[in-house]
Formats: C-alpha cells, sequence, structure tokens
C-alpha cells in the first residue's frame, strides 16, 4: 500500500505538471500567433519568455510591457493577449507575457514557495525572479522608454496606477486613470506614487532604478465587476501606453 501510494502521488505531480505545460504552451502560441507578423517568442534568463520584434525600430526607446504576475489576476493576461490579437504591435514594444508561471498555472496569488513573485527584487527575489535580475543589463536596455505591469487588486473593488518615474510630466498618466476612472471607482484619486510605497521591491521599480523613464502598474478591481471590462480597460491602457 505505501508503495502504491508513492506511485500515486507521483503520478498525481506529473499529470499536474503535464497540465501546466500544456496550459502555458497554449498560452504562449496564442501570444506567438497574433504577433507572427511582427514579433518573435525567444527566452530572457533561464526563466521567461520574452517577445521581440522581428525588425526593431531602433528611432524609439524599447517599452516593456508585462503581465502574470499572480495568477488570480486574469484580466491582466487576458488584456495584454486580446491587445496583442487586435493592434500591430509596434517594433519598439517587448513583452513578457507571464512573469510567474508558477502563480500563473495555479492561479493564485503567490509562487509554489509562497512567495509574492512581484515583491523581493533585487535582493530577496523570487526563485523564478532571480535568472530575469540577473539579465539587469538587458532589461535597462529594453525598458528604457517605460515599462507597464497589466495587473489587478483581488483584494480592493477599486483600480488604480501605481506609478513610479524619473521625473517629467507625463499626460499619459491622467489619461490613463481618466479610462479607469470611467469603468471603476477609484483607489482614493486612483494614483499612488512609487514615493509613497515602502515595499519599493517591485519590478516596475527595479527597472526604474536601473534607467527606466517610467513604470506603471495598472490594477484593476476583481470582485464584482465582469472579466470583459476589466480587460478592455487593459486594452486601453496599452494603447495609451505605446501611443
Amino acid at each position: 500500500m505505501y508503495l502504491y501510494e508513492k506511485w500515486l502521488l507521483l503520478n498525481t505531480i506529473m499529470t499536474r505538471s503535464f497540465k501546466q505545460h500544456i496550459n502555458l504552451s497554449n498560452l504562449y502560441s496564442q501570444f506567438e500567433d497574433a504577433t507572427k507578423d511582427t514579433h518573435r517568442l525567444e527566452k530572457i534568463g533561464d526563466e521567461h519568455k520574452i517577445l521581440v520584434p522581428i525588425e526593431p525600430d531602433t528611432t524609439r526607446s524599447s517599452q516593456l510591457v508585462v503581465s502574470g504576475h499572480q495568477g488570480d489576476e486574469p484580466a491582466g493576461v487576458q488584456g495584454l493577449l486580446q491587445w496583442c490579437k487586435e493592434r500591430d504591435v509596434p517594433s519598439h514594444i517587448r513583452i513578457i507575457p507571464v512573469i510567474s508561471e508558477e502563480s500563473y498555472v495555479n492561479g493564485t496569488h503567490f509562487d509554489d514557495d509562497g512567495q509574492n513573485p512581484n515583491l523581493g527584487l533585487p535582493s530577496h527575489a523570487s526563485d523564478e525572479l532571480e535568472s530575469l535580475i540577473e539579465e539587469s543589463e538587458l532589461l535597462m536596455e529594453i525598458s528604457a522608454g517605460g515599462y507597464l505591469s497589466c495587473q489587478e487588486d483581488p483584494d480592493r473593488g477599486m483600480g488604480y496606477l501605481v506609478v513610479w518615474k524619473n521625473g517629467g510630466k507625463h499626460n499619459m498618466i491622467s489619461e490613463m486613470l481618466d479610462e479607469i476612472k470611467s469603468r471603476f471607482p477609484v483607489h482614493k484619486n486612483g494614483l499612488v506614487s512609487g514615493d509613497e510605497i515602502e515595499d519599493r521591491t517591485t519590478l516596475g521599480a527595479f527597472c526604474v532604478d536601473l534607467g527606466a523613464r517610467m513604470a506603471i502598474t495598472a490594477e484593476t478591481p476583481v470582485e464584482g465587476f465582469p472579466l470583459p471590462d476589466r480587460v478592455a480597460c487593459h486594452v486601453s491602457i496599452l494603447d495609451l501606453f505605446v501611443r
């Protein structure tokens, strides 16, 4: 019986891993297909996949768009995918569709070790993020023109932006706030400055420390609002970001 139980546990783990692989493979295939005319899928670090331009636009600073920090924030990934399907993705844009594959496939806010993948950078990065942080020179290059993370807040019924920037006025931020306010209640005034956050250990803050012009995290509310509305909000915010 003991050997049978061990076999059953091993079989369960292998089956789950296979399903997770299929799930992620399908997602990446959708991103590849949606951007096949402009981008190709490559690896960055040991753990992450990135869409890079086939013919990069060297006249504009590269901008980095990411999603999938946490698995309980579906509209970020789905909004980015829908945007890729409906738009010709500009050739100065790089995209990391899923930051934490572990939390994405588990549908949880934390990775397999119980860590928030979007905190603790750079000195206490999660196992998944360590190899990405090691690519700091490349991250500096591809986020120089700005960083946008498409996320959701499963704990608040309100939307907002978290913004880190290296100076300058950006009308785009006001337009993004107007977009969020047109769809959802907003947290406080809808804008949270990176300076107001005690924990400056997110990937966005890290990119700004590397020299990115700005980093924006767009947060839509999860509870109480239909997924299509949240997805549509992220699509509109992406339009404003790359404009």
